[in-house]
């Protein structure tokens, strides 16, 4: 059984008349994780960030301003990635939301349509232009405040309205592999985590979202390429998770949520759970396809991380979700605990505490998911050519110990991190020359007087006449 803990935070924008420090922030979170063993769940082993990464720009702020924004979230981020997964920042998924588009960069890439060509002469809405406005692609926009009609007359720097946020993007990851197109039919983001058996899809649901649109959207060019790209995953028996950023619903009068009609092709490639923000609620909903195909689907909204009063709905609080999850041999369960600021705490040191689902301090669901038999060595070769030693070194441990090719792959990764507490549990005795010099190299790095004594006496090691190995005994004295 796989058990895996995720922490989810979403609208991690600061409030301009009540900010919260990095300092503030991220002691409050670390403090709250210290308690996650009273309440019986494990340490992070992930951290999903639904989206709505800064504050966002006005039409009299700066490109300045913006960044100044992405950069506080970079040092927080990088931290948090620094205590939670030793700097390990493929364990946190990120995706935009929408106060990551730039709205002077929206507002540049339009032109007024002058009303002669909108409107008849009789004072009536030209039907062509009413047909473009309400395909799904359309250029033109509508503006309610000054009730005019604009077109987009340069797509490529209207798609740049994520160019800041690519740039934080690429700059927090900083991997070789991970990069953020504007281009809107490559905004798929794939993280794959074998040694969990868990693949999580970043999705951007700002599809044509931008300072004349309120509305969420999903590219259903987007929506296409994923269920290609997620055969191999279900191949792999993964559990599919997603994330983006607006919610599915909304009131009568809202406008700003997204249209969910993709949920049933998420279904249809066997996306078990997804995770969202945008309404500063936490929320959980489950979508059924049919009866027929009996398809369960999660929907789970984190409330926003460190909004301010004004920025939350009447009676809620700053709020982050934590998801315990246990995969069986033939279903997921899910363990939700909610974790909301408490009452007597200020915004700008927040003191985190249990918040109920309903009348419970904490839910549960169980969704049908059959493991598929883990090719360990297979996998774990794979990342020892990528240099993913870490998760090498995770499945490797899973895997037949006793077959040489899986203990070569695993001294390698383990020599590689200076792993000396793996080498010296695994190793400690040695089959082959190569692992007794591993092992003699751990136990001088150690210097543990009783284990120097235990090794220099092990029979394959006293018996061999390697020259390294004769050379690093002297080494030991």
């Amino acid at each position: 059984m796989n058990s895996i803990t995720i922490i989810h935070i979403s609208d991690i924008h600061r409030d301009k008349g009540n900010p919260i420090s990095n300092e503030a922030l991220l002691a409050a979170l670390l403090l709250d994780i210290e308690k996650y063993k009273d309440l019986g769940i494990e340490k992070p082993d992930l951290l999903l960030v639904s989206g709505d990464i800064v504050r966002g720009i006005g039409f009299n702020e700066t490109v300045d301003e913006l960044e100044k924004q992405y950069n506080e979230a970079f040092l927080f981020l990088q931290e948090l990635s620094n205590e939670l997964f030793n700097g390990d920042k493929s364990r946190i998924v990120i995706v935009p939301g929408n106060h990551d588009v730039n709205w002077l960069t929206s507002k540049n890439s339009m032109d007024l349509i002058d009303d002669q060509k909108v409107i008849t002469d009789k004072g009536i809405l030209k039907k062509e232009i009413y047909q473009q406005y309400l395909e799904h692609t359309s250029s033109i926009k509508w503006s309610w405040s000054d009730r005019k009609f604009y077109r987009i007359k340069d797509m490529d720097l209207y798609n740049s309205r994520f160019l800041e946020f690519k740039n934080f993007y690429e700059r927090f990851y900083n991997f070789d592999n991970i990069e953020y197109s504007i281009d809107p039919d490559e905004q798929i983001n794939i993280f794959d985590y074998p040694e969990y058996g868990i693949t999580i899809v970043g999705l951007n649901s700002c599809f044509h979202n931008d300072h004349l649109s309120r509305a969420g959207g999903m590219n259903p060019s987007c929506i296409s390429k994923l269920s290609l790209k997620l055969r191999e995953y279900n191949r792999k028996g993964r559990l599919i998770l997603s994330l983006w950023h607006h919610n599915t619903t909304g009131g009568p009068y809202d406008s700003d949520y997204i249209e969910n009609t993709f949920i049933q092709n998420l279904m249809a490639n066997d996306v078990k759970a997804c995770f969202h923000g945008h309404q500063h609620k936490q929320k959980i909903v489950k979508q059924e396809k049919n009866i027929m195909d009996e398809k369960n689907l999660l929907l789970i909204s984190a409330g926003s991380l460190c909004s301010g009063p004004h920025e939350l709905p009447n009676g809620y609080k700053p709020q982050y979700n934590i998801i315990d999850i246990k995969i069986q041999e033939s279903n997921v369960k899910f363990n939700f605990h909610s974790r909301v600021k408490s009452s007597d705490s200020t915004f700008d040191n927040p003191i985190w505490e249990t918040d109920n689902f309903g009348s419970n301090k904490s839910f549960s669901y169980i969704i049908e998911h059959k493991i598929k038999p883990v090719n360990y060595l297979a996998e774990a070769e794979k990342l020892y050519s990528m240099q993913d030693y870490n998760k090498a070194i995770f499945l490797l441990q899973r895997a037949d110990l006793d077959n040489p090719l899986v203990r070569k792959i695993l001294i390698n990764c383990l020599s590689e991190t200076q792993n000396y507490n793996l080498i010296i549990k695994y190793f400690r005795k040695p089959m082959t020359n190569e692992e007794a010099v591993h092992l003699l190299n751990a136990v001088i790095n150690k210097n543990d007087t009783e284990l120097i004594n235990e090794i220099k006496n092990n029979d394959f090691i006293m018996q061999s006449n390697d020259e390294s190995i004769n050379y690093l005994l002297n080494q030991l004295g």
